[in-house]
């Protein structure tokens, strides 16, 4: 059993708006007033998870960006519209935060020879993989080798800003296996780790 002591609660807009004002850029919505030890953390985890992101990717983890919808209601409670959900520096500050967690946890129980739960991504098949790099050729992308996972990373990073983004990175998902949990040791693909969990 365990306690935490909640210092502040943010929105993941709060926290947008509080990092665009510190870095002199205009914000959203107006940011809450922070004391200045809240704001030092939050500009310690921002630089923190820029970090953790780096060595993911240096490892070859595959990072999908598929849209997220958000549903909007009118003042009775019914559907009124939709739109896509921001997905900004404060997301990105919570989910590197979060698997690197992931992680430790599970290289802690590795080492020292515990059986857990894991959470595995086999490798694709690479009949599935050139199915994918077909599709992705016709758009115009370059690829040599088709199973080589800086080569989809770097697809994923080339598509990113053009609007066939959205198409080709649901492709490479329907290509890549389902993740699943189980107690045998194997690795997370997309990921590129060898150890994760879910804690």
């Amino acid at each position: 059993n365990a306690a935490i002591k909640v210092g502040r609660r943010f929105s993941y807009e709060e926290v947008s708006a509080i990092l665009a004002k510190h870095e002199g850029e205009p914000p959203d919505m107006p940011p809450p007033d922070v004391d200045p030890e809240i704001l030092a953390l939050l500009l310690r985890v921002r630089d923190l998870a820029i970090i953790l992101h780096k060595r993911r990717v240096k490892r070859g983890a595959l990072e999908l960006s598929m849209p997220e919808i958000q549903l909007e209601y009118d003042d009775n409670g019914r559907v009124s519209g939709a739109h896509f959900r921001k997905h900004d520096i404060s997301h990105k500050m919570v989910e590197e935060c979060m698997l690197a967690a992931n992680e430790s946890v599970a290289e802690h129980l590795d080492r020292k020879d515990l059986y857990f739960l894991r959470r595995v991504h086999p490798a694709p098949e690479p009949v599935k993989l050139q199915k994918f790099a077909e599709f992705a050729r016709i758009l115009g992308y370059k690829i040599k080798s088709e199973t080589d996972r800086f080569t989809l990373q770097r697809i994923l990073q080339q598509s990113a800003d053009k609007p066939e983004m959205h198409a080709v990175h649901y492709a490479l998902l329907r290509s890549l296996k389902q993740a699943t949990y189980s107690p045998v040791k194997d690795d997370h693909y997309a990921l590129a780790s060898e150890n994760y969990c879910h804690f």
